[in-house]
């Protein structure tokens, strides 16, 4: 026995993503254990002192300051119809935050990106990451303009993908320079690596943080998948930027930088 369900427009749009990353880029994947526990404690400071702040919103910022000082890694690769390939680097640091909604009881992945995201703070990036999560979905331009998508012939979908992998322009409208999900869990796990496709010259992908004894003490572990186009990055660019990254979360004097500091204004 079995049950034939529906094969949704939600699920299509994701097919879509997925074939085109496997079709014109190379993404490549590096799972990566980061010691979090300084992060995780400032951030509880922040919360203490009613200041707006969530490990989403610290990834974010983080990770914008990582292609600010690898702007190489702010690219993206570009193919015209004729099988052309350029690659763009771009000026502004756009982050494509994956965030979890549900819809007619479908659990749904909604883009947001966020503009210029090096130059918020922490709780600038929290601000606009709450309204997303909280606000009324019919509200919402990105779930406005997904409802759309979803309603498009199968000719008009072909196109936009099209304008995607071609335009420089369209797609740091839509999809911003670089990917991060939010779809990580406090939860115990036992899992510790991944790798998918992705559309972008780096993606990151957070699946958990857990608890590891060292040396005695009780430390908090980011499990993180890095996606990254092989067509743009060699290994050794591949290799570093992880390590950077990692430098970034662990170092107790960059994370209170990074916490601190803002430059820009953004209101969701």
């Amino acid at each position: 026995m079995y049950q034939v369900q529906k094969y949704s427009k939600n699920r299509q749009v994701i097919h879509d993503l997925l074939h085109r990353a496997r079709r014109f880029h190379c993404p490549v994947s590096t799972t990566w254990e980061m010691d979090c526990t300084e992060a995780m404690n400032q951030l509880r400071l922040l919360r203490r002192q009613n200041v707006p702040a969530s490990f989403s919103a610290f990834l974010v910022k983080v990770t914008a300051q990582l292609l600010q000082e690898h702007p190489h890694l702010n690219s993206h690769l570009f193919t015209s119809w004729t099988g052309k390939k350029t690659i763009v680097r771009f000026d502004d640091i756009n982050c494509n935050v994956v965030v979890l909604r549900e819809s007619q009881g479908e659990k749904i992945l909604m883009p947001l990106v966020i503009h210029k995201a090096n130059t918020l703070s922490v709780s600038e990036i929290e601000n606009i990451i709450d309204h997303h999560k909280h606000a009324e979905l019919e509200t919402l331009p990105q779930f406005q303009s997904f409802e759309k998508v979803k309603k498009m012939p199968f000719w008009l979908l072909r196109f936009i993908s099209y304008k995607t992998r071609s335009d420089p322009d369209f797609y740091i409208r839509y999809y911003g320079t670089y990917g991060l999900s939010t779809l990580y869990s406090f939860k115990a796990s036992s899992a510790t690596g991944g790798s998918t496709y992705a559309n972008t010259c780096i993606a990151f992908l957070p699946f958990n943080v857990g608890t590891r004894k060292v040396e005695g003490e009780t430390r908090r572990i980011l499990r993180i998948c890095l996606v990254l186009d092989h067509y743009i990055l060699d290994g050794a660019q591949i290799s570093q930027a992880g390590y950077d990254f990692q430098r970034l979360i662990e170092n107790p004097r960059r994370v209170k930088e990074l916490l601190t500091t803002s430059t820009g204004d953004q209101a969701p």
